[in-house]
């Protein structure tokens, strides 16, 4: 090549060099754009080392990045570069305590202090070697949450800037590609002091005794989320209505507090002040136990002037004066204490004690220990224990406690007596319309809130003559009432001045007596023989249609026979004890009102009959009740006549071989010998048997009865037509004999089955046998 040449292709050369390198420098191009935001999010938090929970000093702020508007460049996010400035004088930066969001690279954190001056600290952040990511668009995305911490003493209302750098010094969005992109649009946060409350209330009190010199505790209840250095109450109340207990003031957590807290008194007022320790710093939280749950301390008063009360709710006010109380952040680094900015009136909420609204009630009680609630044909007396429940301390002068009740229209005569308590009252009546007591002395009951007290007994004649006998109708009420005539139901407290009336705190509680609808009872029976007889009766208001009752010989007497009218039989169950019932639906009594019924005759030994020696015996009647024709079952009155005279015979009575001769009464006769068990001529079975029960059909009860001719385990067992199991009637060993088993109807639970067709099984040994039976109602 001539040097010519060489000549002409030296300046090309370096002409198309510096062409190459310009195009490489330019393809770097560094844009500011309009649509690309940054923000760092605004946070508030709690002055540093003002509380227990670290979480509630902590602002945390999000560093966010997003395309505003537009369509985002296809391009790829590779790094992220640029600064922000806070305020050292009141913030610390925890640089190392932050947490990366949508980034899967680093990020480096450089702290430039005291720049660009010295209330300034100036902060780098850059994120780098992210796995290639698209620009968010429109929706903010945080990359990374910072830490921040107040650290001076300010007011709730402080706040502070969190500026973005701007510029070519701001937010640096590295593509990967020729350009780099610069947030023009930059949202710069605050950091603020917020969020501390103290709440102190004084709890409402009651007044509910109506008694002078009742002492009343109240209690001061607060609910805070910072540390307490000190907290100063100025507290006033009515000084005519209550009288604040000297030296009743009570710290509570009083290791929390400094010697030096106290409680003034002076006139009308308290002057409260509780100060932490120095010594241990052991400055009280209470945010770890949020609501009014904390009580601080409690005050004691005495009452010294009578209800009723003008003021709130009936009641007299303790009020806290907003602005001589104050409660003083504490802070545990040593910053000075009392930090004036944040000693605030707080939120107070005054309390009031107060009477409660009255209650009593008058209730008449037939199921009391001394009462009777039962009448019946020839009873027509019942006997109530009259009550009062009340939440005040009541009576204490004469016509105090007045009660009427209500005689109109199922009762006659009516008698207070036997009055408790020490009370005395009076009563009247008029044409057996009402009953009217009136307290007559000083005696006193006790707030008894949830609990009655007795007043006394009274005791009811009742009027049957408008009775209409159903079992829907068996009871009969007797009812305080408002007023009749002149006089009125009221309970007056024991300071004489608050009346409690009926439809003002005042109400009534009915009492109920039961009609008994049946009386089984007996003759009176003598005789001059070993044996003596009497008859069973019933006496009823209603159509029966099924009866039971026992017998029982008492005294070592038994019972030798027992002869039954027709739709009646008897059942032995021992020597004395007999079961005498309704045979199936061949019984029906209709009401017999004063009339009787004779159901059998009963007859006795007497025991080891002595020539000419007196013998006596009143049974026992027991376990009776009788069911109307709707199967509806009511309990019966008893009235037992005894049996007895002279024996004129040196043998025999309840060990007689000589038989009564018992005839037919139209419904059967019971068997005569003593044990069952062993047959008239005292073999025993030979075989095993399975008798038919009886009666059958039956209602309410059947025998079954069945023979055991080697000792054996034996089973029956009532089954219903589903091959169900109802009861067990006889599970154990049986020596030999012969025995019987009686079936109630009811089930293994005690409930009583329905009518229908019922299977019963003996098992022993080998045998195994069944036989039906029918229960009809």
């Amino acid at each position: 090549m001539t040097s010519s040449y060489k000549s002409l292709l030296s300046p090309l050369l370096t002409f198309l060099f510096l062409i190459f390198i310009v195009s490489v420098v330019s393809a770097e191009v560094m844009e500011t754009n309009p649509n690309l935001s940054c923000k760092l999010t605004d946070a508030s938090a709690q002055i540093k080392t003002t509380t227990d929970v670290n979480d509630n000093t902590i602002a945390e702020v999000d560093f966010q990045m997003w395309w505003e508007t537009g369509t985002a460049p296809a391009d790829e996010i590779k790094s992220i570069k640029g600064y922000f400035f806070y305020d050292n004088d009141n913030v610390d930066f925890l640089e190392e305590d932050y947490t990366l969001q949508n980034w899967d690279g680093t990020v480096t954190i450089t702290v430039y202090p005291n720049t660009p001056n010295n209330d300034y600290d100036k902060v780098e952040l850059e994120f780098v070697d992210n796995s290639p990511s698209e620009f968010p668009q429109e929706a903010a995305t945080t990359y990374i949450t910072l830490r921040f911490q107040l650290t001076a003493c300010k007011s709730e209302y402080f706040t502070t800037d969190l500026v973005l750098d701007a510029g070519t010094n701001g937010m640096q969005v590295d593509d990967g590609g020729p350009t780099w992109y610069y947030a023009e649009n930059l949202d710069n946060g605050t950091l603020s002091v917020t969020n501390y409350y103290a709440d102190y209330i004084i709890n409402d009190a009651t007044y509910t005794c109506g008694v002078l010199g009742d002492r009343i505790t109240v209690y001061v209840l607060c609910d805070n989320n910072f540390r307490t250095r000190a907290t100063t109450h100025l507290i006033t109340y009515d000084d005519e209505k209550l009288d604040y207990v000297s030296g009743s003031w009570t710290i509570y957590e009083p290791d929390i507090w400094y010697m030096y807290s106290y409680c003034a008194e002076s006139n009308d007022s308290l002057r409260v002040l509780l100060n932490a320790s120095f010594d241990t710093y052991n400055a009280r939280n209470f945010d770890t136990y949020p609501g009014y749950g904390d009580t601080l301390y409690s005050l004691q008063f005495d009452v010294i002037a009578n209800p009723p009360w003008d003021g709130v709710a009936n009641g007299t006010v303790l009020d806290f004066v907003d602005d001589s109380s104050k409660t003083y952040v504490y802070f545990s680094d040593g910053m000075y204490y009392y930090c004036s900015s944040l000693t605030e009136a707080w939120n107070y909420e005054d309390g009031t004690i107060a009477m409660d609204d009255y209650t009593a009630d008058i209730k008449v009680d037939f199921d009391c220990e001394d009462c009777d609630k039962y009448l019946s044909l020839s009873d027509d007396e019942a006997t109530a224990a009259v009550k009062l429940e009340a939440n005040f301390a009541s009576g204490g002068a004469s016509d105090r406690i007045e009660a009427v009740f209500d005689l109109t229209d199922d009762w006659g005569t009516a008698d207070f007596n036997t009055p408790y308590n020490g009370f005395t009252f009076t009563e009247a009546s008029v044409d057996y319309s009402y009953l009217a007591i009136s307290q007559y002395n000083s005696a006193t009951l006790d707030c008894t809130e949830g609990e009655y007290d007795s007043l006394g007994l009274v005791t009811v004649e009742w009027d049957n003559d408008g009775f209409s006998p159903n079992y829907a109708n068996r009871y009969v009420d007797l009812c305080p009432i408002d007023e009749a005539s002149t006089y009125e139901s009221q309970i007056v407290d024991v300071t004489g001045n608050v009346p409690t009336e009926y439809g003002d705190g005042l109400t009534f509680t009915c009492g109920q007596a039961e009609v008994l609808m049946g009386e089984f009872s007996t003759t009176s029976g003598s005789s001059q023989s070993v044996f003596v007889s009497h008859d069973l009766r019933l006496r009823n208001n209603i159509t029966v249609d099924t009866f039971y009752v026992e017998v029982t010989a008492n005294n070592s007497w038994c019972i030798k026979c027992v002869i039954c009218e027709s739709g009646v039989t008897a059942h032995r169950i021992s020597s004395s004890v007999y079961e005498i019932s309704s045979t199936n639906s061949s019984f029906n009594e209709g009401a017999n009102g004063d009339s009787y019924t004779k159901l059998a005759t009963i007859w006795y030994g007497m025991p080891s009959c002595m020539y000419n020696k007196s013998y006596g015996m009143t049974p026992t009647l027991s376990d009776g009740y009788i069911e109307d024709n709707t199967s509806n079952s009511h309990y019966v009155a008893y009235s037992a006549n005894g049996v007895g005279g002279k024996c004129n015979n040196t043998s025999g009575g309840c060990g007689a071989t000589i038989p009564i001769q018992c005839g037919s009464g139209g419904g059967g006769m019971s068997r005569i010998v003593d044990e069952f068990e062993t047959p008239g001529n005292g073999i025993l079975p030979n075989n095993f048997a399975l008798y038919p029960n009886r009666p059958n059909p039956f209602n309410p009860r059947t025998v079954i009865a069945y023979d055991v001719p080697v000792a054996t385990h034996v089973t029956i067992e009532v089954f219903n037509i589903l091959g169900q199991s109802i009861t067990t009637l006889v599970d154990e060993e049986k020596a030999p004999g012969r025995y019987e088993v009686i079936w109630n109807g009811h089930d293994a639970g005690g409930s009583r089955v329905a009518s229908g067709i019922y299977l019963y099984n003996m098992r022993a040994g080998d045998f195994v046998e069944s036989k039906k039976m029918m229960l009809m109602k």
